[in-house]
């Protein structure tokens, strides 16, 4: 059995797009010089775009492209060894970035306790309120929930075959099961210019129905529903004009006043409410 190696002389480094493995390699023969040891390394795995500190992961597992490839990280490691220094790596659970950058976040956002990342976090899904019964509270709101919907400062996009809710800079998923509410709006203008037996029209009613499935149906259950209709839907929606006409929904939902619908009427502010209380 190996011995453990205990670190006699440590020096950090920290890694950030300026100082990447490359460049710490080239310093191992100025650092063994001098009597260091081992290498007590800034977080190495990939944390969100621009990030200069890597404390804020959002995908822990791979190396963070910023520093590096995979080949030059095994390099800078093969080096270490030749000279019998040793890796410190700076890991705590807590590193890691509630942003839409972070898969695992945004799955547990869209799927709640049925995600499978929901273990993963520290989250009490039973909270006092029976309001916030499987849900997360997020202070990210700059002021008055009132307020934000008044000065229309949440938006409804549609990207890669998924609604997200925009909010400044902060993106957060939409529960597939809300998408209907949605692409239900004006659906009666689209079936009169498309045509009810277009094949447009035809998909658009199919992903419609693949977005109803039950939030009381079995987290496994309801997760294993929701992506098979996330990824049906994302698939129809590649379809150029059901594509455009999912846009036009968007637009005529959207929380702003910049629709693109010809003729929306203006969206209320209790219809706001309404409609982010049941698709948060």
């Amino acid at each position: 059995m190996a011995k453990p190696r205990i670190p006699i002389t440590c020096y950090r480094l920290q890694f950030n797009s300026q100082f990447t493995f490359r460049d710490a390699q080239s310093l191992l023969g100025y650092l063994e010089r001098l009597g260091v040891t081992d290498i007590y390394a800034s977080p190495l795995l990939q944390s969100r775009r621009g990030s200069g500190h890597g404390y804020d992961v959002t995908d822990p597992t791979r190396i963070d492209s910023d520093l590096g490839s995979e080949e030059q990280f095994e390099a800078f490691q093969t080096d270490l060894h030749a000279r019998g220094m040793g890796l410190l790596l700076d890991i705590v659970p807590n590193h890691m970035a509630a942003s839409h950058e972070n898969p695992w976040w945004m799955d547990v956002l869209e799927n709640g306790p049925g995600s499978p990342y929901a273990a993963y976090f520290d989250i009490d899904w039973h909270a006092p309120s029976r309001t916030l019964e499987n849900k997360i509270l997020l202070p990210v709101l700059g002021a008055f929930y009132g307020d934000v919907l008044q000065n229309q400062e949440l938006r409804v996009l549609f990207e890669a075959g998924s609604f997200r809710l925009q909010y400044n800079d902060s993106l957060f998923p939409l529960a597939p099961k809300s998408y209907r509410r949605i692409l239900k709006h004006r659906q009666d203008t689209f079936e009169a210019s498309a045509g009810s037996s277009s094949p447009a029209f035809q998909e658009f009613q199919a992903g419609s129905r693949d977005s109803s499935t039950s939030s009381r149906a079995r987290p496994s259950r309801r997760l294993g529903s929701m992506a098979g209709a996330r990824s049906r839907w994302a698939a129809a929606s590649s379809t150029a004009d059901l594509l455009r006409e999912v846009r036009r929904r968007v637009d005529a939902t959207r929380l702003d006043t910049a629709c693109s619908h010809a003729g929306s009427e203006p969206v209320t502010v209790p219809a706001l409410r309404e409609s982010v209380r049941n698709t948060a």
